[in-house]
């Protein structure tokens, strides 16, 4: 993930985090779904003019909720809400590190067609939620990101026995991607 932070105070920040996560999720015969997940943040960076920070390993953690709508036997929208937090520790040269914790509300819509076992999609998230950290003066600042949108594409591919992969990848805004492996048990 890749995505340009402001605090009033300290200006723009450009932050990057690669994660990995692990998910449970139950999905209702009439189309909802809910998940769970949690998962570390394994590297990244906090960058600005003036700052150049490294990120020690975190964690993050989500809560969502789905309901998927069929247009017609092929096409499909999914509307989705999902809560998610992370931490991690930022650390400047021999500076003690300082927390940067971030919270986030997505709300998020996918519009695809099925081609028998691939789902190609195009996605849009709105999201917003602060972010809290140390300026360079030492004080508590809050921020947030400035886009609050994620625009993008992808596909889901059903490789048989339950199990399916995913590609997810959001090019304007926020810019993420992500690779899901699935198996419905």
């Amino acid at each position: 993930m890749r995505t340009t932070l402001t605090f009033a105070e300290d200006g723009r920040f450009e932050l990057s985090q690669f994660a990995t996560t692990a998910t449970l999720g139950y999905t209702r015969s009439s189309r909802w779904s809910f998940r769970g997940s949690i998962g570390a943040i394994l590297d990244g960076g906090v960058k600005s003019a003036s700052t150049d920070a490294d990120i020690s390993a975190g964690f993050v953690v989500g809560l969502g909720v789905a309901k998927q709508w069929p247009l017609s036997h092929k096409m499909f929208i999914n509307g989705s809400v999902n809560l998610g937090a992370s931490r991690v520790t930022t650390h400047q040269g021999h500076e003690p590190g300082v927390a940067l914790i971030a919270t986030d509300i997505r709300v998020g819509a996918i519009f695809g067609r099925t081609f028998g076992r691939v789902s190609p999609f195009a996605l849009v998230r709105l999201f917003g939620g602060p972010v809290f950290w140390q300026s360079s003066a030492g004080s508590a600042i809050t921020g947030t990101d400035i886009y609050h949108v994620q625009v993008g594409g992808g596909a889901s591919v059903s490789v048989g026995s339950g199990v399916s992969l995913l590609v997810d990848v959001s090019a304007l805004g926020e810019r993420a991607a992500s690779l899901t492996l699935s198996k419905q048990l």
